[in-house]
């Protein structure tokens, strides 16, 4: 899909949330360095406003595990790009284990998210 005719132009993610998870198999580290490689290429990386990473594995991967997908964003992101001002939360329960939330994004304006996980609060506006 990516780089197809479907593929959203540039202009459709300047300061957008990218959202990405792993599938329940957990792919290893390097294919998350792959693909975040690959929006770089297309310059989506730089236009983001930030990155919200599910938790990889879904259900299946112990939290202990989690490290290497955060150090390939890491990598990607800060190291590689020089993006070290866009905001990315890692280790969110998304798709896979949300199945009764949502998280309300755009609505013909842009949505303001703020996550404290230091008290476990969510606010939207």
């Amino acid at each position: 899909m990516i780089g197809t005719s479907v593929w959203p132009e540039l202009q459709a993610w300047d300061r957008a949330i990218l959202f990405i998870e792993t599938s329940e198999e957990a792919p290893p580290p390097k294919i998350l360095e792959r693909t975040l490689r690959t929006l770089a290429e297309m310059n989506i990386l730089g236009v983001l406003g930030g990155i919200i990473f599910g938790r990889p594995g879904g259900h299946s991967l112990a939290t202990d595990r989690f490290g290497g997908y955060d150090d390939a964003l890491a990598r990607v992101v800060s190291i590689e790009q020089g993006l070290t001002d866009l905001p990315i939360i890692t280790g969110m329960d998304l798709v896979t284990r949300i199945r009764r939330s949502s998280y309300p994004m755009g609505c013909g304006r842009r949505s303001i998210v703020t996550i404290n996980l230091s008290r476990s609060t969510k606010t939207l506006s």
